[in-house]
């Protein structure tokens, strides 16, 4: 029987210490042998120790995107273990059981879009056998359920940074798990994308930052009017008052860090954590 042997015994490094004890040590045992294995091992990491420089000459909103794919990895990861009854280290353990929690969303969003089913233009049908047809009494009954839609823009402009992106997107997750359909139109100065939303929060990729204009997506709604219930924008407000009047009610969500532009047309909120 084989046994391996632990990296770096001669050291006799305490087990579940946090990197710095061990940085320390390694340094320490390179100081006082030069030539010996751990120092011979760290010239071969000279790669890494570039990846790290560039890292870290990263801005803090690029370190964070880095850091949500990292997590997004070990989230699917975890799950893959779970599937074939593994087990994940007690060390990892909480840390990705944290990943798997979303931040609390700043409204209730489910009781805010009660408020526009009347108003939807698409209706599901659905037979069912509990109420009899009056006009054919052998065929089953069909239930109208309305569906609700609503349209999401995104405010995209060089004025909203990344952490506030990530603010946006975790209420429209929230929107997305009340049930409703969402349409997604990203926009500067003018609309750069438009797409269903999905629930997949951890592909964030958004297209713009340019100047900002509200005026594209209210010429778009008023377009696209019989299509929607209502429209949220999700902005830091920094522009000025649209000149086409919204077609539908609106509700312009704030990010934390910004100032509510109480001259917008409409209900506003400002995100708060």
């Amino acid at each position: 029987m084989e046994i391996h042997k632990a990296p770096f015994a001669e050291l006799n490094l305490e087990p579940k210490q946090g990197t710095k004890y061990y940085y320390s040590k390694l340094q320490e045992e390179i100081q006082n042998n030069p030539e010996g294995d751990v120092a011979e091992f760290m010239e071969s990491m000279d790669p890494m120790h570039e990846l790290w420089k560039q890292f870290d000459g990263l801005s803090e909103a690029e370190k964070k995107l880095i850091a949500k794919q990292i997590d997004h990895q070990l989230k699917e990861i975890a799950d893959q273990v779970n599937k074939n009854h593994g087990s994940i280290p007690g060390e990892l353990k909480d840390y990705v059981l944290g990943l798997f929690e979303t931040v609390e969303a700043v409204l209730d969003w489910k009781a805010y879009l009660r408020r526009f089913n009347g108003m939807s233009q698409k209706v599901l049908t659905k037979k069912t056998r509990r109420k009899p047809s009056r006009r054919y009494p052998s065929n089953p009954a069909l239930k109208v359920k309305p569906k609700k839609r609503t349209l999401v823009a995104i405010d995209t402009s060089g004025s909203v940074n990344n952490d506030e992106l990530l603010e946006f997107f975790n209420e429209v997750n929230h929107m997305f798990k009340t049930g409703t359909e969402i349409t997604v139109v990203e926009c500067d100065a003018q609309i750069q994308r438009e797409y269903e939303y999905k629930g997949k929060l951890e592909e964030i990729k958004v297209s713009g930052r340019g100047g900002t204009d509200f005026e594209p997506v209210m010429v778009y709604l008023k377009e696209h009017q019989n299509k929607f219930q209502n429209l949220i924008y999700f902005t830091d407000g920094e522009c000025n008052v649209p000149e086409t009047k919204p077609m539908k009610p609106i509700l312009w969500v704030h990010s934390s860090r910004s100032k509510i532009n109480e001259e917008l047309p409409g209900a506003k909120i400002k995100i708060t954590r």
